[in-house]
């Protein structure tokens, strides 16, 4: 349901994402993949690089997606600051 919701409503994915923590659900790799992506879609770098450092401290080994969408929301971070 979170990869589904990735591309236009980035919010909704955050949400589930959210919930799943809430109810003590243990997320995956493709969840916590899919809310990074999602956040550097919709141009939230900050909150994408978060995801990331909340993967490691919930011992989520990553993929190529996760780091794929990390390396894009840290190029947006760059554009931002130039």
């Amino acid at each position: 349901a979170i990869a589904a919701c990735e591309k236009e409503r980035w919010q909704v994915a955050l949400q589930l994402f959210a919930d799943m923590l809430r109810l003590k659900l243990q997320p995956n790799v493709i969840s916590i993949s899919s809310c990074i992506s999602a956040s550097q879609k919709a141009g939230r770098w900050l909150l994408a690089l978060e995801l990331l450092q909340l993967a490691e401290l919930l011992d989520i080994d990553g993929n190529l997606v996760t780091f794929n969408a990390a390396m894009a929301a840290s190029a947006q971070s760059l554009r931002w600051r130039h």
